[in-house]
């Protein structure tokens, strides 16, 4: 079966003069390996495999069955020991939901010094890597599936997406500046995991990542959001960033515990989840130079809210995603004087509080004429507006 997906591989990339565009794993049984073989690389496959390595710039690994690793053992070694380091820059690893859904797998781990606290409940996956290999990779998007936190895969990065599946995965803060200070050069950043075993108060000292214009904490646990924030001095770029609301109204609103890294991020593209309208004001007084908000998941809630208005100076362009729109509170809401473009997609829209009753897209644009010179109303069948911000994993 291999020894078929690598012909075919080497064929399609001959035949499109386009060598090493990137070898997805995923595909080699379906997803799926036959339960009752022992797949691994045959020393004829494995002589294919080394023919074609030194071609990739690229590894797309999926992870579907944990219980019989050895054929992605296999091949994910080849690759970190045979690819060409001048050519070799993007790794992407996804262990996929199974049987052991609550674990996370662990590659390229030390021989000793794996602190006994603080990693979890892992699996290892026992590979061989060679280490210009490693410190040639660029960009890696990894979800539950990471090479183990001292590794030089994270030394010289331009993006890094670390991501859970199903459960929490831990980090020392100690483990996170390494990774943070191996990669002055990180442009996108995409943090969802649980961070533990703080250094002692006082201690941390921020990263400054100049070239930063993409973080993304938006599945990031809320109470830890300041922690990771805290960690990072973001440069002067134009800077894409998206978090979500906390999960409760007893959670307090942390996201003002942070003033040094707003006052110095230039955020100029802003995800805001699940944020209720008080929230928005709150933070768009951070942002002084945004110019698109999104704002996904807004429901109005039982209790009545604030009067202050939605205001900024700069936003052009108004994204709300998914949302209850109660039309005539809405308008009232809005005081941007910058809008240019005002998108609603997948948003329900009623009025005067009856929301049995929905509204036409004749009636919206009618009410909120005066907000925008465009309004456009996508529904269901339509793409997400936001889809290609680079917040968002091609791979996830």
């Amino acid at each position: 079966m291999l020894n078929k997906v690598i012909a075919q591989f080497t064929q399609e990339d001959i035949e499109h003069h386009r060598y090493g565009i990137g070898y997805e794993y995923d595909k080699l049984w379906g997803g799926k390996f036959p339960a009752t073989t022992d797949q691994h690389l045959d020393e004829h496959e494995h002589e294919q495999l080394s023919v074609v390595a030194p071609r990739l710039r690229s590894l797309n690994l999926r992870i579907y069955q944990t219980l019989r690793t050895d054929a992605y053992r296999s091949v994910l070694s080849a690759s970190l020991l045979l690819c060409d380091p001048g050519t070799f820059t993007t790794l992407v690893a996804t262990r996929e939901p199974d049987i052991l859904a609550s674990t996370y797998i662990f590659f390229d781990m030390p021989d000793f010094g794996i602190p006994e606290h603080g990693v979890g409940f892992y699996q290892q996956i026992f590979t061989l890597a060679n280490e210009a290999v490693l410190l040639s990779i660029k960009v890696m998007r990894l979800h539950a599936c990471y090479p183990f936190w001292t590794s030089k895969a994270y030394y010289g990065l331009v993006e890094l997406r670390l991501t859970p599946r199903t459960a929490d995965v831990p980090i020392s803060e100690a483990h996170l500046c390494d990774i943070l200070q191996a990669s002055p050069g990180l442009r996108i950043l995409e943090f969802a995991l649980k961070i533990v075993d703080f250094l002692p108060e006082g201690t941390t000292i921020p990263v400054r990542l100049d070239c930063l214009e993409v973080l993304n904490i938006r599945m990031m646990n809320y109470r830890l959001v300041p922690n990771l924030l805290r960690m990072i001095d973001p440069g002067p770029r134009p800077l894409q960033f998206s978090l979500s609301s906390a999960p409760s109204e007893d959670d307090p609103r942390m996201l003002f515990n942070v003033p040094r890294f707003f006052s110095h991020a230039n955020i100029t593209m802003l995800y805001a989840n699940d944020f209720n309208k008080d929230e928005v004001v709150g933070i768009l007084g951070l942002c002084p130079h945004l110019q698109a908000l999104a704002w996904d998941g807004y429901c109005p809630p039982d209790s009545p809210e604030s009067y202050a208005l939605i205001s900024h100076a700069g936003i052009r362009s108004l994204f709300m995603i998914r949302c209850e729109v109660e039309i005539d509170i809405f308008s009232r809401w809005i005081n941007l004087p910058a809008l240019e473009k005002l998108v609603f997609y997948c948003c329900s829209f009623y009025r005067n509080n009856e929301s049995d009753i929905r509204l036409g897209e004749s009636q919206i644009q009618m009410e909120l004429a005066g907000i925008s010179p465009t309004i456009n109303i996508l529904g269901y069948n339509m793409p997400n507006p936001t889809e290609n911000w680079e917040l968002f994993d091609p791979d996830s």
